[in-house]
């Protein structure tokens, strides 16, 4: 997911880069064509229990729609992604996995957890926004606007592992929600 998330960050066409990911997804993906929460951990010291308890048997719609996301973001950017007939098939299998309102409850989570929308399409015009309908869009845009607490930052749904841990995901999540809510027109 990182791996696609910085070629579409990067904007620039990677070809090099993108093949080998899509042959590793396609290696990686499960027989129902899910991707697992996490692989296996040989070491799991330090590891937070959610990655090491992982059953890399079990597809992840959160991982699965979080990676299809990505790589459709790398798609805009990389023209020979976006028009690949084997990344498109790829990509457009994982993507009928997401709800229509793009709202995944993440199981065995903190309670209230959810991956939204904007989470994995937060950019307009991006391909994955096709999947969705305006209306879903707003409500999320909608939701994103309310979270933002008295000091103006944005918390995170989830339970960090740790404290440090907890800070650095609101840093991101602060930042993410402005980028998002800036380029929806918010």
């Amino acid at each position: 997911m990182h791996a696609w998330e910085a070629i579409a960050d990067a904007g620039t066409a990677a070809p090099d880069r993108a093949a080998p990911l899509l042959t590793w997804l396609q290696h990686t993906a499960l027989e129902d064509g899910g991707l697992p929460f996490a692989l296996p951990i040989a070491d799991p010291t330090a590891c937070a229990p959610f990655w090491a308890q992982a059953d890399p048997n079990e597809s992840s719609l959160q991982i699965t729609a979080a990676v299809t996301a990505q790589a459709m973001r790398a798609a805009r950017a990389d023209e020979w992604l976006r028009t690949h007939p084997r990344a498109r098939r790829l990509l457009d299998h994982l993507a009928q996995f997401v709800p229509a309102d793009g709202a995944l409850a993440v199981t065995g989570a903190a309670e209230g957890e959810t991956i939204h929308l904007l989470d994995y399409a937060p950019e307009p015009g991006r391909p994955i926004r096709d999947y969705f309908t305006t209306d879903a869009v707003e409500t999320d845009l909608d939701r994103l606007e309310r979270g933002q607490q008295p000091d103006g930052g944005w918390a995170v749904d989830f339970t960090s592992y740790s404290a440090i841990a907890a800070l650095e995901w609101r840093g991101y999540a602060t930042v993410r929600a402005v980028t998002t809510l800036r380029r929806n027109g918010r």
